[in-house]
């Protein structure tokens, strides 16, 4: 799956091949906002940078014309961070495929296309590494909107609520909803909860807004999780932890922000689904109060280096059916031969799919969620259910044209295959602005 993120037109000058197979430096070069005519190659702008000169994926840049590239991903400079644009739409969460060596595709609320982000271990960063190990924008960096679209001064927020414009023309025969991602008729699911959406906007909290520059409640500030229990969530104590001693729940104020809205919203939504209960959603590992993985504290860190760090990370359970309550469990069979696979092997049996996509749903409500992560057999599901509740209008928002959703069928390499049939994984990009 892809994420939602920039794509904007850039001019670009055809270049020759070298010998290697690479773009020519000299056309590598060209700018990047279209200020030159394509066409003209016996008069190029004596201004251009020299290829050495331009900055590499990671620096500090106030322009696009600063970032170098090449001619497949043209430099771009992202809030005061140097990038490159995407080859192409990220064909999945974290592809390699649309990017120079180095980068991978990812994304941001709020915009639209695909961005090249520069891995922390093979670039210098002068923002910050977040818990996929990307150089991402900080609260303090940002760019001249002049000279690039991608900046603080040009981006426009796209969460919370708003219309599938795909829909809006599209009448379907009775028996069948409008997919909001296509704008195509499909069936409805037999199981899709019945009934209309209540209005849940008394129920579900109105948080104070935090400040994406720093200071006082700042977004970026870590913090424990708390209160513990409330809004339709149970951040019970889990590997290690006592109620006295949560030490492995602390977490970026707005992470925290974002879980405990989308909770409330799913609590009441869903109250009146008679499927299945309402029971509040369990909340595992985030980071450690210095920022650490969870467990480092013990000499055992519980997650692999670069996640989990700084409070950018939460694991949460899948909401369940037939079960005491929603804590992080397996929802299906995960062994096989008698070992543990430590991934779906069949069907999510116990997996409360609607509850499931609308917390998904919700979470992308926020302009900061950057990926969610799940088992590659509860991946499909949720996909559809999101069409579903998006056609049925239980959810308008991001998620029914471009959800943030990374899993792995098949095992291909991106770390989502295994480790992920007992709980759903978050992962939050720095933020830009405030809510």
């Amino acid at each position: 799956m892809q994420k939602l993120i920039p794509v904007f037109a850039f001019a670009l000058i055809a270049c020759q091949m070298d010998t290697d197979g690479q773009p020519d430096s000299a056309e590598r070069s060209g700018d990047r906002r279209g200020d030159l005519n394509p066409n003209d190659d016996a008069n190029p702008d004596d201004n251009n940078p020299d290829p050495a000169d331009l900055l590499a994926p990671g620096s500090e840049c106030d322009c696009s014309d600063q970032c170098g590239g090449s001619d497949a991903n043209p430099g771009i400079c992202v809030l005061g961070i140097c990038m490159q644009q995407a080859a192409a739409a990220c064909s999945a969460a974290g592809s390699q495929s649309e990017c120079d060596t180095g980068s991978r595709c990812w994304g941001v609320e709020g915009l639209q296309g695909a961005i090249c982000w520069p891995d922390c271990d093979r670039f210098n960063c002068d923002g910050s590494c977040d818990g996929d190990g990307s150089c991402v924008p900080t609260a303090d960096t940002d760019c001249d909107a002049s000279c690039s679209d991608f900046c603080r001064a040009s981006m426009q927020d796209d969460g919370g609520d708003d219309n599938v414009d795909a829909c809006a023309s599209v009448t379907c025969p009775e028996g069948q909803l409008c997919n909001p991602s296509t704008g195509q008729c499909m069936d409805t699911d037999q199981n899709l909860p019945a009934g209309s959406p209540p209005d849940c906007a008394a129920e579900v909290p109105a948080f104070n807004d935090c400040d994406p520059r720093g200071g006082t409640n700042s977004c970026a500030e870590l913090i424990r999780f708390d209160p513990v229990r409330a809004h339709g969530y149970w951040d019970y104590p889990l590997n290690g932890e006592t109620e006295a001693d949560q030490y492995r729940s602390w977490a970026r104020r707005d992470l925290m922000m974002m879980v405990r809205r989308a909770t409330a919203a799913t609590e009441c939504l869903s109250r009146d689904w008679s499927y299945q209960a309402y029971m509040e959603l369990g909340l595992g590992d985030m980071s450690e109060e210095n920022g650490a993985i969870p467990g480092t504290r013990d000499n055992e860190p519980g997650h692999p280096q670069g996640t989990h760090t700084n409070g950018h990370d939460m694991d949460i359970a899948y909401y369940q059916v037939g079960q005491r309550n929603n804590w992080l469990r397996s929802v299906c069979e995960h062994r096989s031969g008698g070992r543990d696979q430590y991934h779906c092997v069949d069907n999510p049996g116990i997996l409360d799919v609607y509850r499931t996509a609308l917390f998904i749903g919700r979470l992308h409500d926020t302009p900061y969620l950057r990926v969610i992560g799940v088992d590659g057999r509860v991946g499909p599901l949720v996909v559809n259910a999101l069409q579903q509740l998006c056609g049925a209008g239980w959810l308008r928002n991001s998620a029914c044209r471009q959800p943030k959703l990374a899993f792995e069928v098949t095992d291909e390499g991106r770390g989502w295959f295994r480790f992920h049939h007992h709980h759903l994984h978050i992962s939050l990009a720095a933020p830009t602005r405030g809510w």
